[in-house]
């Protein structure tokens, strides 16, 4: 009985540091951190890999396309954001609605959004630099200096539809 008794204390000792680390793992990440607790997070990434970490503009491009498409009035085709018919194309390339600058401190993000009938546009683009600085800090840790939203265009629906 002593045995059984044992192996019990010792499986739920485990379980307790292993909810512990759970508990800081989700509340170093699900929460918008310093500048400073971000780059100590990833410093700590960084050093026990024994190499660079890098992520391309690219990534943080399409982190803030999926946190602009989440907001509601956020004009969207399929999974993409709705772009203009005049900026699709230049020379046969697909120009993207969302450029990225880094700089060695932080990220800025350049988005051009196209707002459905009935929004508030202002509304609708403070929800969209919220979604977007929140999402790339939480999922990158490169903090973001600024969003900067161009409303583009509205989306006018046909109500017969």
């Amino acid at each position: 009985m002593l045995v059984p008794l044992m192996k019990l204390c010792y499986n739920a000792s485990i379980l307790a540091k292993y909810a512990k680390f759970r508990y800081t793992f989700r509340e170093a990440y699900s929460s918008v951190a310093t500048q400073e607790e971000m780059r100590f997070i990833m410093d700590k990434k960084a050093v026990k890999s024994g190499g660079n970490l890098k992520i391309s503009n690219e990534v943080i491009e399409k982190i803030a396309e999926l946190a602009a498409t989440e907001i509601t009035g956020v004009a969207v085709n399929g999974q993409h954001i709705a772009v203009n018919d005049t900026s699709k194309a230049v020379a046969g390339r697909f120009l993207s609605p969302i450029k990225v600058r880094l700089s060695s401190e932080a990220a800025e993000i350049d988005i051009s959004i196209i707002v459905v009938q009935g929004c508030k546009a202002v509304s609708v683009a403070e929800a969209v630099q919220h979604s977007i600085k929140s999402a790339v800090q939480n999922m990158t840790g490169i903090a973001v200096s600024k969003v900067n939203v161009k409303i583009s265009g509205i989306l006018i629906t046909n109500e017969d539809e």
